[in-house]
């Protein structure tokens, strides 16, 4: 009876163990091994696969088993090399620090580009991307722009107008891992809303100095906004960050200005118009003004080749009528 004992005993001491490790918590797994699979991926796997008649034992063989297969799985982990990543002597500790054991097989981005993303250049590839496997491209933790806010402020949020590439994702305009161009922008930022937006730059007659400067973001901001147009500030607000504020000029305001209504005048962007103006001068006037009234038509006979801002002044006055 004691022979039997002795010959089960590693039997038992083994089993001991295994069940040991399977009963640690994640927390616990993951002090002593690298790479231990996120919780919510095994808990994933367990709600999405049933092996219910299937003797299938390697996680590898299972999430290949699975029907149109939504995992992504990064090579290493699935030729079962895991020796390229972990070194099998110590634990499972990685053969090296990241970045650079990542750069055993993916580019060296320092080598590419003079600006790098922080997480990049510190060496934090797993913040954004699994090791092993992923449901979402790229081997990412989660879907874009999910990754982006663990770190930069959520631009949606507080704001109900959003720009269409961060709801797309944010790599659109920025590239994740690094540029040669400011704010990890693809291209470089003059012309650069021009990929998406009209070229106003081509328009011939009049551009708004920001247009023709390229500081589109001097206006609008490029996340988003609780203004339409994802204007960065609302009416003639915005207007007066760089012009005279009409309102401590004159007395008087012309009833648009005073409304904070400057684009019923002007364009924002370009025009075929001097002063930015929406169309001809008298045509614009008259959207608003009635050219068939008496008073205009007795007091300014023989007038018809002057412009309206030949005596009027556009904006305000001091005078009344705006007269200059």
């Amino acid at each position: 009876m004691m022979l039997v004992h002795k010959k089960l005993s590693p039997v038992l001491l083994i089993f001991a163990i295994l069940l040991l490790i399977l009963s640690c918590s994640h927390k616990t797994l993951s002090i002593f091994f690298d790479g231990v699979p996120a919780e919510a991926d095994s808990a994933l796997m367990v709600k999405m696969v049933s092996t219910e008649g299937m003797n299938i034992v390697d996680s590898i063989q299972l999430l290949s088993s699975i029907a149109d297969n939504p995992w992504t799985i990064h090579y290493p982990y699935k030729e079962k090399e895991c020796g390229t990543c972990h070194d099998q002597n110590s634990m499972g500790k990685y053969m090296a620090p990241q970045p650079d054991l990542c750069y055993i097989c993916h580019e060296d981005f320092s080598s590419l580009y003079s600006n790098m993303h922080a997480a990049v250049e510190m060496g934090e590839c797993t913040e954004c991307h699994n090791p092993h496997k992923s449901m979402v491209a790229k081997l990412l933790k989660e879907e874009m722009p999910a990754p982006c806010f663990n770190c930069h402020e959520d631009f949606i949020l507080p704001k109900n107008k959003i720009h269409a590439p961060i709801e797309d994702g944010c790599i659109s305009c920025h590239n994740p891992h690094g540029s040669n161009y400011g704010k990890l922008l693809i291209t470089e930022e003059e012309g650069f809303c021009y990929n998406c937006h009209e070229e106003f730059s081509t328009t011939s007659g009049v551009l708004h100095a920001p247009v023709e400067m390229g500081m589109c973001t001097e206006c609008h901001s490029p996340h988003a906004s609780l203004y339409t147009g994802l204007v960065i500030e609302e009416g003639q607000a915005l207007c007066y960050m760089c012009h005279e504020d009409f309102s401590d000029a004159y007395k008087i305001l012309h009833a648009p200005v005073e409304g904070g209504m400057c684009l019923d005048c002007h364009n924002p962007h370009a025009s075929e118009q001097n002063r930015l103006l929406n169309m001809g001068q008298k045509e614009l006037c008259f959207m608003c003004h009635d050219s068939e009234d008496e008073n205009w038509v007795g007091m300014h006979d023989g007038l018809d080749d002057m412009s309206c801002s030949e005596c009027h002044n556009p904006h305000g006055s001091d005078e009344s009528g705006l007269l200059k």
